[in-house]
């Protein structure tokens, strides 16, 4: 994903090829300007950097007011996916510990209270590297201010969620955004249309990168055991789905804006509107909006675990028969 696309965006600017480097953006850029042209070359005379935080709470203030002309590209996959690769580059035996999102939520400067500053990470509380508040791509993606974030727009926008809903503040960044769907990397339109985003005539597209992690492991996502943690994912990822087809999308295809871009809106929408699926083939979605076990399926599904709660000793929830 993110590995191979720094991996070929190398070939046109100095930066590592696979390493999140999440420093201040005034000490990147000193990074970027100084001290990786000496160690990479200096290309075509690009500079670029790698790092998730850029557009979260934490930095995307100082970003668009040190760097309001910095051209942004962002990734996002289906957030079940995307769980699973980071439970399996992390070694942990159990996916259970990292449902729980961060206790407080931000003010309009990005800050958050003493009592949450020093324990959340991004979304996570603990300082935990991922977790299922952080696959909120909307609500990352919303915070940056490209849409109106009308009130029936933040209804999409994990509105029960301390930080999401009418609670979600908007920081209305300067940068304008190239938005991608991670299986897209193996297309030739989706290269063509980042060169054009950055203002070159070609961009090479023949590195592969895989990111292995460093206690990689191997683990089932779709198994039985983690349905209910796949159901309380869904209704997320229902939601992005919802809010980029309803109103990023149209941001992206509108031609009087030209702050946000995707490769191809139609081939965009269509992946993401699968995202309304459960990419296990196991659960479908109820008319409230929860998602459970496909009738045809026997049996129920375990429900999620507390912290203290041992896998072992789950209970099973009834299945809710759905037509």
């Amino acid at each position: 994903g993110t590995t191979t696309l720094m991996a070929n965006l190398a070939e046109i600017a100095p930066m590592p090829e696979a390493e999140d480097v999440c420093t201040p953006p005034k000490r990147t850029v000193l990074y970027s300007y100084k001290n990786w042209p000496k160690k990479y070359g200096d290309k075509l005379g690009f500079r670029g950097s790698k790092c998730p935080m850029w557009i979260s709470e934490i930095f995307v203030n100082s970003l668009s007011r040190y760097l309001p002309k910095t051209k942004l590209i962002v990734g996002i996959r289906h957030p079940v996916k995307w769980f699973h690769s980071f439970w399996k580059m992390s070694g942990l035996p159990t996916p259970y510990n990292n449902t729980a999102p961060c206790p407080c939520n931000v003010d309009e400067n990005g800050k958050r209270s003493r009592k949450c500053s020093n324990k959340c990470r991004l979304e996570c509380p603990d300082k935990k590297l991922f977790c299922v508040a952080r696959s909120r791509f909307h609500v990352t993606l919303a915070r940056l201010g490209k849409t109106n974030l009308t009130n029936e727009e933040r209804m999409w926008l994990a509105p029960d969620d301390i930080d999401g809903g009418m609670n979600l503040n908007s920081f209305n960044i300067s940068n304008t955004i190239f938005l991608y769907e991670q299986t897209e990397l193996k297309d030739d339109y989706l290269w063509e249309r980042l060169a054009d985003f950055l203002g070159i005539s070609y961009l090479p597209n023949n590195k592969f990168r895989a990111s292995a992690g460093k206690r990689r492991i191997s683990n089932d996502i779709c198994a039985p055991a983690y349905d209910a943690l796949r159901a309380s994912m869904m209704r997320y990822s229902f939601e992005l789905s919802m809010w980029l087809l309803r109103y990023l999308l149209p941001v992206a295809r509108d031609p009087s804006r030209n702050d946000v871009r995707v490769a191809d809106a139609d081939r965009f929408g269509e992946i993401v509107q699968s995202y309304q699926e459960d990419p296990c083939r196991r659960l479908i979605r109820m008319e409230n909006g929860t998602y459970v076990l496909n009738s045809t399926l026997m049996g129920g599904f375990p429900a999620i675990p507390t912290a203290n709660q041992s896998t072992s000793k789950l209970k099973t929830i009834r299945i809710v028969r759905g037509s």
